[in-house]
């Protein structure tokens, strides 16, 4: 029994002593019943973002001069947020290799201490919100979302980096992002993408909704099992959907002489510009384009619009390279 308490006591004592590099402060107060807790971070200490939580709320966004995590509802003895080697780490999801971990700083115990804790002591309250908020003069390069539940926003980033999301039973929002590549995937969730640019955007989804709309992204590849998706006011060159289950549908300002079209429908139908094409296209001419769509829907339908002049979507800068807006 000595010995056992001895242990929750070093772990206690190495918790509370143990670096967190970068952070400046971190505390509790109560605002409206609420536990919320706040961590700040220094200018310049970060260029990865890496969130891993089940069943809460996240929200990321950049933006103002400070760089800080604001926790709602989660105890202290139940997460991780902390920076180290410019990776900013948040996660509610405590395994054995977070019991006790090695690095440039020291040998930290906090995972037993809070395990043990979260065991014996903490209740929790289920309704919980993570807000991470990132300093405009962060140039952040990989932002990795896991999400399981709950509904995912992500807002404001324009540094030209990574975006990977792995969701399950979640709504998630991005808006305003310009990216040098974003990767979903999703399972039983519901996807919207606004105003966001990007070199490749890549999916695998299973259920559920994917929608684009108002974007700029020269590579499009989706793979789809039952999961609706809507691609309207995107200006892209290449798009390859696979799509099981649900229905396809893709407007873009680009004119149709821009594309070869390959599409099939074998128990749909095709519908270009509000005319019924039956089950299979191709405009395969012997012609160079600078386009190209290649979509196969099993047992569901396509819709194709082309040459929407009232999507405020700017073409690509280089006309050497990329599609006629017209």
């Amino acid at each position: 029994v000595i010995l056992i308490f001895s242990g929750i006591f070093l772990c206690n004592y190495a918790r509370d002593n143990a670096p967190n590099e970068g952070a400046i402060d971190g505390y509790v107060v109560n605002k409206d019943g609420d536990t919320v807790v706040e961590h700040y971070f220094e200018e310049g200490g970060m260029s990865t973002i890496t969130v891993d939580l089940t069943d809460c709320g996240i929200q990321i966004v950049k933006g103002g001069k400070t760089s800080y995590v604001v926790m709602e509802n989660f105890l202290t003895s139940r997460y991780i947020c902390a920076v180290s080697g410019k990776i900013l780490t948040v996660s509610n999801n405590i395994t054995l290799a977070d019991y006790i971990n090695f690095d440039g700083t020291g040998v930290k115990f906090g995972g037993v201490w809070q395990t043990l804790r979260a065991m014996f002591v903490d209740k929790g309250n289920t309704d919980r919100t993570i807000y991470v908020h990132i300093g405009e003069d962060e140039i952040i390069k990989q932002i990795n979302v896991n999400a399981n539940g709950g509904v995912v926003r992500l807002v404001g980033f324009n540094d030209g980096q990574n975006v990977k999301l792995n969701v399950n039973n979640a709504t998630v929002e991005m808006d305003g992002i310009t990216a040098e590549s974003v990767t979903v995937e999703s399972v039983k969730s519901d996807i919207t993408v606004t105003n966001t640019s990007s070199k490749t955007l890549e999916g695998n989804l299973e259920k559920g909704k994917f929608n684009v709309s108002t974007a700029v992204i020269d590579e499009v590849s989706l793979t789809a099992e039952k999961t609706q998706l809507n691609l309207l006011s995107l200006a892209a060159k290449s798009i390859e959907v696979a799509s099981a289950g649900a229905n396809v549908s893709f407007s873009t300002p680009y004119v149709i002489t821009d594309y070869i079209i390959r599409a099939t429908a074998p128990d749909g139908k095709i519908v270009v510009d509000e005319t019924d094409m039956g089950t299979a296209v191709n405009t395969a001419d012997g012609q160079a384009h600078p386009g190209n769509i290649k979509i196969d829907c099993e047992d569901a339908s396509v819709t194709l619009t082309f040459g929407e002049t009232n999507i405020p979507v700017e073409a690509p800068e280089d006309p050497d390279d990329n599609l006629e807006n017209e």
